[in-house]
């Protein structure tokens, strides 16, 4: 019988799915450039720590999709992400450009009769499957079969994000993950991977200046995706598995079509032919967000309903304070928002109710919107007083340009989204300015360099290397009792640039190199 239900279910899903990445991509792009101008990346921390300007776009074309000791060179696609760049007024290929990149193609929907923009071993994995974590029950989306893995595992890269220590996924579908970053930048400093192989390039080759070249261009793609699950977890359906790949009567996908013709500054055009001016996004306005772990960034304690009521991730955040179209005044799954005792718990307004004018098939015209208080455990300054979370109104059917009465109840108009949005948007573009400053949190600096002689009488120098890392959380974001290495360019016998290591005689407190 499950297999029944989920072929069903599958063949429903994936005749929809199709909608809803063709139009939200665009706001995923559009809030990662934000992002990105927001981070350390902006600055001239590329220059000072990682010898890249800021500004390059000397990257090429290509990035690696690694599996194991499996490499495959990977294009860009114009058709695909680059369009949707150059439109934001970004050059594709910039560092910038790979971000966004990632963040595109993080909703890669492989085969089934439409272009294959792929990555990955078998080439067909339906990547947003992967993309709802339900913080309260600790869940992937789950409707009567679970349907893929919990974005926290997902984009971490893990078998379990919340375990202590976290077990790398070593069979993972997804290879841009948090891992694949950082083994990306890895390769693309030291010519080698974490493991030791210089075989690093496509088939097994050497690893020129080409091959770390996009290696860099696959971390920033990969960071990239990881900004499009944070992005996610500021979206409540996919905190409280709601699954909006299809709309249906409660017009489920009709949230991220709207947000992103507001990112595209696109009017709408209702039923009766009337035009609605779409304002734009709004992206800043929240504080800059630390913590300690990347996973805290997502979420508290998944499974604990404290964990979500009092957690300071951006999932608790979105899953405790807003409904969605599947899980509104009706739905007793979530203890918050309250469902019960509506006109006790929430303040009546008559005056904020705009028309049905929203993608879908199915139109709601409120007549009476529900505001309450939306708690901020990350900053309770920023806690939010009044906000539109849902209303009662008229449920109607758009046929032939006219309307049938349907029936009344609770549901989310455009002045319910709106609200939602700037709240959520905002924190989005905080929390992954502030996963993308933890990656780069480490900052090494030479202090000193001297001739020194080795007991051998080897010539040899001796450096004085410091942590001046000043990530503003705790002591366990610090670097101590590491191996430092020191890497140089040179030719190899076929002319090519290659990073070449130094001998290292490493004391503690001491690193001496010839």
């Amino acid at each position: 019988m499950k297999s029944w239900v989920g072929s069903i279910l599958f063949s429903v899903f994936c005749i929809c799915v199709f909608q809803v990445d063709a139009y939200e991509i665009d706001t995923h792009a559009a809030i990662t450039r934000d992002t990105y101008a927001r981070t350390v990346l902006a600055t001239e921390f590329l220059a000072e720590n990682l010898g890249l300007d800021k500004n390059t776009q000397d990257f090429g074309n290509t990035y690696h999709d690694v599996f194991g000791t499996t490499i495959w060179a990977r294009l860009t696609y114009y058709s695909r992400e680059g369009r949707i760049i150059k439109k934001l007024g970004e050059d594709p290929l910039s560092i910038k450009g790979w971000f966004l990149r990632g963040a595109v193609r993080e909703d890669d929907i492989c085969g089934r009769g439409i272009p294959s923009y792929c990555d990955g071993p078998d080439l067909g994995e339906v990547r947003v499957f992967n993309h709802f974590f339900d913080p309260l029950y600790d869940r992937p989306l789950t409707v009567a079969i679970e349907w893929g893995e919990k974005a926290t595992d997902w984009i971490t890269g893990t078998t379990n994000a919340y375990a202590n220590p976290p077990v790398e996924n070593t069979t993972r579908d997804n290879h841009f993950s948090w891992i694949d970053a950082n083994e990306a930048m890895f390769r693309a400093l030291t010519g080698r991977s974490t493991a030791g192989d210089t075989d690093i390039g496509p088939g097994k080759t050497t690893a020129t200046e080409a091959v770390r070249r996009a290696y860099w261009a696959t971390a920033f793609r990969a960071l990239g995706d990881v900004l499009h699950i944070v992005q996610d977890m500021a979206q409540p359906q996919h905190t409280r598995n709601d699954q909006h790949l299809y709309g249906g009567e409660l017009n489920r996908t009709a949230y991220e079509g709207y947000i992103n013709s507001r990112a595209l500054g696109k009017d709408l055009t209702c039923f009766n032919g009337q035009a609605v001016t779409s304002q734009g996004i709004k992206y800043g306005g929240y504080r800059s967000v630390t913590f300690d772990r990347f996973r805290s960034f997502l979420n508290s304690n998944p499974g604990s309903q404290d964990g979500v009521i009092l957690g300071k991730g951006l999932a608790d955040y979105s899953n405790r304070g807003f409904f969605t179209a599947g899980s509104n005044v009706g739905n007793t799954d979530y203890p918050s928002p309250p469902t019960a005792n509506i006109e006790s718990n929430y303040q009546k307004d008559f005056k904020s109710s705009r028309n049905g004018c929203l993608p879908g098939e199915y139109i709601f015209v409120p007549t009476v919107v529900y505001r309450r208080a939306v708690a901020d455990t990350y900053d309770f300054s920023h806690t939010a007083y009044n906000v539109a979370l849902t209303a009662e109104g008229i449920w109607t059917k758009k046929f032939l340009d006219t309307l049938t009465y349907d029936r009344k109840g609770y549901g989310l108009a455009r002045v319910n989204y709106d609200e939602i949005a700037d709240l959520l948007i905002p924190r989005a573009v905080a929390y992954g300015a502030g996963v993308i400053d933890y990656f780069f949190r480490g900052r090494i600096k030479v202090v000193d360099v001297r001739e020194d002689v080795t007991t051998g009488g080897t010539p040899a120098y001796r450096v004085t290397v410091k942590n001046v890392s000043e990530y503003p959380v705790s002591t366990a974001t610090a670097f101590s009792d590491g191996d430092f290495s020191f890497y140089y360019k040179a030719l190899d016998q076929n002319g090519n640039s290659i990073m070449k290591p130094l001998t290292v005689l490493k004391n503690r407190g001491q690193t001496t190199f010839s």
